[in-house]
């Protein structure tokens, strides 16, 4: 778990700490949630190019169509609800796929949500997700292997519902990088890593229980 994320976590507990006289009356739930709405807009793809140590006539060229990546999860935690705001933390797991590549993820995600002390099921709040993307497959049509990746995004979530509950949010993703390097017999002649940096849109639902 990186350091920004332990950040995120002990701010999450300051916070927590200051709403602790409504947090005897609080209400506990369990949670599962079902994010198959997540896409990543990436901006610094490729070109990539490799060319066959044998044979250098022999040049592999590719270049990203887009820079969409998609990212459904699963996710368990639990949820601590207050007179006025809302506390959760989840850890899930999913799968990253884009055209040239897929991965598995674990995701590690921490919440406040600010209720206004009504009824109305909507609530709304900064969260923070860690992703640790490993176990990257490269499947496009160059000779490539990339490395995995920790990344950070945070963002602005919401929620509308009481027990079956709708959520989104609009994040940003820092510190996704993956190291490309040729594989055995290419050389590797023209970009240095994966950059996934960008925006993030999310939609999903969960459950409380």
């Amino acid at each position: 778990m990186s350091s920004l994320f332990k950040k995120a976590l002990a701010l999450f507990s300051v916070s927590m700490a200051f709403g602790s006289h409504s947090v005897v009356a609080a209400e506990y739930s369990v949670l599962f949630e079902v994010m198959p709405g997540s896409v990543l807009l990436s901006s610094e793809f490729g070109p990539y190019q490799t060319v066959k140590q044998t044979d250098p006539s022999k040049v592999a060229y590719e270049e990203f169509k887009n820079g969409a990546s998609y990212l459904p999860t699963v996710s368990v935690g639990f949820e601590i609800d207050t007179d006025y705001y809302r506390y959760q933390l989840t850890a899930g797991i999913g799968k990253m796929v884009h055209d040239a590549f897929s991965a598995t993820i674990i995701k590690y995600e921490a919440g406040i949500y600010y209720t206004g002390g009504l009824q109305t099921g909507l609530a709304f709040g900064p969260h923070v997700v860690n992703y640790n993307i490993f176990s990257p497959s490269w499947e496009g049509d160059t000779e490539f292997s990339i490395s995995g990746t920790n990344a950070i995004a945070p963002g602005l979530a919401f929620t509308v519902g009481d027990r079956f509950v709708i959520k989104g949010s609009v994040d940003y993703v820092l510190g996704a990088t993956m190291d490309v390097a040729a594989k055995s017999g290419y050389t590797h002649l023209a970009g240095e890593d994966l950059e996934l940096d960008g925006f993030m849109v999310q939609l999903g639902a969960m459950m409380r229980f």
